[in-house]
C-alpha cells in the first residue's frame, strides 16, 4: 500500500472487492504485504507518527529539545501547588508539585531527597526554625532562620539529600517578636535560633523579690551550647541602675545588663536596643530604665551603652538574675532580620 507525495498511504486501483467476484491472490496478498510493511516502518508525522526510529531523531523531526539541548519557553510556565507538608525535622516533600505550604512549628534540620537538580519553594505557614547545616541545608550567611506566617523560600537540590536556600523573602520586613511572656520565676531564659536577626529590641519589667537582683543578657555564638561569660567579653556591662549612681565598673556577672538593682518591694520598667547581633564584631546596646519603690516614689531614669567585645556573629541569648534562683515580671524580645 503505497504513499503520496505527502507521506499518506491510500488505496491502489482495483483493490476494492465486488460481491459476486471471485478476490484475486495476488491483489489480495499485495495489499496484505503493504499493510505490514507500513506497520514497520517510520509513521510519517503527516500520519500521526514521528517519521523516526529513534527518540533523538523523533525530537529533531518534532523539533523538541532533548535533555542535551537549552529548552526555550515561549508561553507560561506553571509549578503545581503539593498538598499541604506537615514540618519535620526531616522535611519530605510530595511528588505532586513544586510548591508547598508548610505547616506546623517543628524544626527543620534537613529535607529528603527528590533527586539532585529539584528545585522546589515553599511558604511557611507559621513560626519555626530552620537550622543551617554546611551541607544537609545550606542556609544564607551560615545562620539559622526563625520563619514567621507568610515567609517564602525557593531551595535547590545540589547534592542527594543536600539542600541550599537560594532565596528567602520574609514576610514581616519590621519587627518581628521573638518572645513575649512572664520570667514566671525562671532562674534563667534561653533563646536559640535567632541567628537571622540583625538588630534586637528589649523592653519589659522586673519585679523585686527577697533580694536586690539585676537582669543581664549573655550572647552566644553556637547557638546556646555556652555563652560568652568572662571578665573580659563583655565592657562596661552596667547600663541601667535603679538607683542615683549613674554608669559603674564591671557587674559580678559577665553580661548586658538591661536593669540594675532593684530591690525588695520596688518595680522597674527597662526598653534596650542591641545592635549588630549577627555580624562579626562589637555588639552595641543603648536604651532607658526606671525604678518605683512600693509607695510609688519614682528612683531613678537613666540611660546607658554598653557593648560586647566578641568579634562573631551571635544565634542565641540568655537572660539571667545577677543574683537570686528566680526572674520575676516580663519580658518582650522582638528583632529585625538582615
Amino acid at each position: 500500500m503505497p504513499r503520496n507525495g505527502s507521506g499518506v498511504a491510500y488505496k491502489p486501483a482495483g483493490t476494492t472487492a465486488v460481491t459476486g467476484t471471485v478476490i484475486e491472490s495476488a491483489k489480495y496478498n499485495s495489499t496484505i504485504d503493504d499493510i505490514y510493511a507500513l506497520l514497520n516502518e517510520p509513521t510519517p508525522i503527516v500520519a500521526g507518527g514521528t517519521g523516526a526510529t529513534s527518540a533523538s531523531a523523533a525530537r529533531t523531526n518534532l523539533a523538541v529539545p532533548g535533555t542535551e539541548t537549552v529548552n526555550t519557553f515561549t508561553a507560561t510556565q506553571k509549578w503545581a501547588k503539593g498538598a499541604d507538608v506537615a514540618s519535620a525535622s526531616t522535611l519530605t516533600l510530595g511528588d505532586d508539585g513544586n510548591y508547598f505550604d508548610i505547616t506546623g512549628t517543628t524544626t527543620i534540620t534537613a529535607i529528603a531527597s527528590k533527586g539532585v537538580g529539584t528545585v522546589v519553594k515553599l511558604h511557611f505557614d507559621g513560626a519555626l526554625t530552620l537550622t543551617h547545616n554546611a551541607t544537609d541545608l545550606v542556609l544564607p550567611g551560615g545562620v539559622s532562620i526563625r520563619t514567621a506566617a507568610g515567609d517564602e523560600a525557593e531551595f535547590v537540590e545540589y547534592a542527594s539529600g543536600d539542600w541550599r536556600c537560594t532565596n528567602f523573602q520574609p514576610a514581616v520586613t519590621g519587627y518581628q517578636t521573638i518572645i513575649s511572656q512572664p520570667f514566671g520565676g525562671a532562674a534563667s531564659i534561653t533563646i536559640t535560633d535567632i541567628g537571622a536577626f540583625r538588630l534586637l529590641r528589649f523592653s519589659g519589667s522586673l519585679h523585686g523579690t527577697s533580694v536586690t537582683q539585676s537582669i543581664v543578657v549573655k550572647l552566644s555564638s553556637n547557638n546556646g551550647s555556652s555563652f560568652f561569660s568572662g571578665a573580659t567579653d563583655y565592657s562596661r556591662t552596667i547600663l541601667f541602675r535603679s538607683n542615683s549612681t549613674n554608669g559603674g565598673a564591671e557587674n559580678a556577672t559577665p553580661g548586658l545588663e538591661l536593669i540594675s538593682s532593684v530591690a525588695s518591694g520596688q518595680r522597674g520598667s527597662f526598653e534596650a536596643t542591641l545592635s549588630d547581633f549577627n555580624v562579626a564584631g562589637e555588639k552595641f546596646m543603648s536604651g532607658t530604665a526606671s525604678a518605683v519603690d512600693a509607695l510609688g516614689n519614682s528612683v531613678q531614669v537613666t540611660g546607658g551603652r554598653a557593648l560586647n567585645n566578641a568579634a562573631v556573629a551571635c544565634n542565641a541569648i540568655q537572660l539571667l538574675p545577677t543574683a537570686g534562683t528566680a526572674l520575676n515580671g516580663y519580658i518582650h524580645i522582638e528583632g529585625v532580620r538582615a
